[in-house]
């Protein structure tokens, strides 16, 4: 009975993680492929921003038209990566949408590794970028191990000036006086109401 029991827990949860794990064919895995070798070199590293504009969403796009696409300021963080072919793992996938994490290589020893959120959409039959940013930047080769993720590329980033992972004294003050006057407080609302009896 136990015996059964364990080996019908067991398939349930051999299939759960069987399901939940991201499918896409091996066909759209090798037009993906595809599209992020080109966008990555057309768009990341500049080559073709034009090119990049093809390859991408009015999403991504963000109302600019072509020809300003082909200037390079566009909406896509710039990294010069090593290399043509990138490879990607699927993160998940939500509705039309496959979400894929893409690290890149530097072409230079002066520049650590970048990795990248990527979502793609089918539309049209065709594969097409519709949003990517930078989620984490890793220290290079030979220097002290430092990551910064995604917090610090987004607008106003805050810039960690402290020496070292503690907290001041000074956070303590808030929550210290409240308890403070929590210990004053309690005594004499008593003392004020036996004194009224």
């Amino acid at each position: 009975m136990i015996r059964t029991l364990l080996v019908a827990v067991l398939a349930a949860v051999l299939a759960t993680g069987a399901a939940a794990a991201p499918k896409v064919s091996l066909a759209d895995r090798a037009a993906i492929s595809t599209l992020l070798d080109r966008f990555v070199v057309d768009g990341v590293a500049r080559h073709a921003p034009a090119a990049a504009y093809d390859l991408s969403t009015a999403a991504l796009r963000e109302g600019m038209t072509r020809k300003e696409w082909a200037t390079g300021n566009i909406p896509v963080y710039p990294y010069s990566p090593r290399g043509t072919h990138f490879p990607w793992t699927v993160n998940g996938i939500a509705g039309k949408t496959i979400r894929i994490s893409l690290l890149l290589q530097p072409t230079s020893k002066k520049d650590g590794a970048l990795a990248f959120n990527v979502d793609v959409v089918k539309r049209a039959g065709r594969w097409l970028v519709d949003a990517i940013e930078p989620v984490a930047a890793f220290t290079p080769a030979g220097q002290p191990a430092r990551i910064s993720a995604n917090r610090d590329f987004q607008a106003g980033a805050a810039v960690g000036t402290g020496k070292s992972g503690r907290i001041s004294t000074t956070w303590l003050a808030a929550p210290g006086g409240f308890v403070a006057a929590l210990a004053l407080l309690v005594p004499a609302v008593i003392v004020v109401r036996n004194r009224r009896r």
